[in-house]
Parts: structure tokens; sequence; C-alpha cells
């Protein structure tokens, strides 16, 4: 059965609102980005697995950036006292498994969120081992989604950004990747990713799952559309594992030439490329795990 193939909705009609507490003192709001899933742990009780999914709470919406391999995503926020039930929609980065495995347990306990994609991530995705795309989902499921294939602020100071051109061949991580479009296999170019941006009190946080585009081209997308870019973080894997020390090396240099804020490193960047990324950003960098949680002021 084909998806709903609605297009891009800038509309916050119907989202879950949380109530602004009062304050004898200036009230000062925050964004909270928390680690459901990603392939590291530590402690709370928590479990990982190769994936990624992060909850982030704006103060007056919720919504998740991916849903990791399976359904721990579940587990793991009724640990950490998450309610996915007030989650309000899901953007996903791209097709592949670990960012979509735990899409159907996650829209079967939350029955009102909608699912937001580009239209590529319905097709079939393949390494050269396995079948590695999104799980087939009912037609109910399939209903509840949102094609967005322009630059879009889905809700205030969140952006969406689908269209990432390549300015870095060499920073890019498309190779062994397949995907199949009416009974043909070609080789994936990742046309399904894209990357959230939130706007911040000092700048913009950078949300980034995998990178197979590219971290460093990512960034320099971001540049046309927000004037003086100023990144106080950037939350993502730049899917490094096994890359040589030389690719590992171009891309801590163009962070640190570029990027004034926090980096946090995870899932698909590779623990092993941690010391490269510190040698050169010092106290900028840091390894995310699930269960870490992120505060900035809005």
């Amino acid at each position: 059965m084909p998806f709903n193939t609605a297009t891009k909705k800038t509309s916050t009609d119907g989202l879950h609102s949380l109530t602004k507490l009062d304050d004898s003192k200036e009230t000062v709001m925050h964004i909270t980005i928390t680690t459901l899933v990603d392939n590291c742990v530590y402690g709370k009780n928590l479990k990982g697995e190769h994936g990624l999914s992060l909850f982030v709470d704006t103060g007056t919406h919720r919504f998740l950036f991916d849903t990791g391999a399976s359904n721990l995503l579940l587990a793991n926020a009724q640990t950490l006292g998450i309610d996915l039930s007030t989650v309000d929609f899901v953007i996903l980065s791209h097709g592949h498994r670990d960012h979509t495995g735990g899409l159907e347990a996650f829209l079967t306990l939350n029955t009102k969120a909608r699912v937001l994609a580009k239209p590529n991530i319905i097709y079939k995705k393949f390494t050269v081992r396995h079948e590695n795309g999104m799980p087939q989902l009912p037609q109910s499921m399939k209903d509840r989604f949102i094609f967005i294939e322009d630059f879009t602020e889905y809700i205030p100071n969140v952006f969406i950004i689908p269209q990432i051109a390549i300015t870095y061949e060499e920073d890019t991580h498309r190779r062994g990747f397949f995907i199949e479009k009416e009974g043909e296999t070609f080789r994936d170019d990742f046309s399904d990713e894209l990357a959230v941006v939130i706007k911040t009190k000092k700048g913009y946080a950078l949300l980034t799952a995998c990178s197979h585009l590219g971290v460093t081209n990512i960034i320099e997308q971001l540049k046309t559309h927000f004037n003086l870019l100023h990144l106080e973080l950037i939350l993502g894997g730049f899917h490094l594992i096994k890359s040589p020390k030389e690719d590992i090396e171009r891309v801590a240099y163009y962070l640190f030439d570029n990027v004034k804020g926090s980096v946090g490193l995870c899932h698909c960047t590779g623990i092993e490329a941690y010391p490269l990324f510190q040698n050169r950003l010092n106290k900028q960098v840091f390894y995310n795990h699930t269960g870490k949680e992120i505060k900035l002021e809005l």
C-alpha cells in the first residue's frame, strides 16, 4: 500500500503544549535534549544498541529525532521518566533500520504523533550483506507521514534541512549502500537524509544522525540558510567508523575552524575517533551516551 503523499506542513494545530511555570523571577526557558538510544550507555539502568534516538523538549512541544533500532526507546524512556505519549511528532533523519526500527512500537504507543521525513525514505535499503531499510508499517501508520522536501520551520525555532549540497566529496559516506526503486537496485545517494536545527539564545543547535552526506557539507548548507551562523551545539553521528586517520582529522580541523560551541560525538562516529577530535577540539568535544541530558537556553 502506498504512503500518504501529504506535503510539508507548518501549522502547529493540535500539537501538545506544555504549561510554562511562573516564577517570581524572570522565567528562563530551556530546550532539553535527552538521548534515549545510542551505542554507548552510562548508568541509570539503561541499555544501549547500535542506533540513535533523541527526545527533544522545547518547552512548548516535544519531538523525537529518530527511533533507534528496536523498541528499546520505550523501555529507556520509561526508566528516564519520559512519557512518549506526549510526543507531538517524529523526525526521521533517513531510512536506515538503526534509526527507524523503533517507529512502529512508538506509533502504537502514541496514536497522534505525525512522522516527518523525506519522500525517498519509503524505498528499500540494503548493504552488501542484508536489507537495512525502514520496517514495513501498516497503512494506518503510513497515513501519518508528512513528507518534507523544502527548508521548513515546522514549529517556532525548529528547522528541518532536507536539501544538503555536496561541497566536500571526501566527507561523504555512501559506499556499500544500495537502494531499490521500482524493482531496480541503485547505489544509495542518501537523498532521503535530512538534518534538524534548533534556534537557541546563543545561536543554533544542529542534530544530525549519521551524516552520510557529510557533517561538513551539512554545515556548509546551514550557512546558506542562517546569517552569522553560530553553532552552540552539534550532536550526532559522523559515520567515521573505520575511517582512515586523515579523514577523521580533516573533519576535526573543519569543525575547529567553523564551530565555536560544543561537539557531541555519538553512534556511527566511532569511539576510536574520539581522541583525534579531542586532540584538535579539546574541551569543545564530548562523547554522547544513552541517558545524557543537554539543556540549552532559549
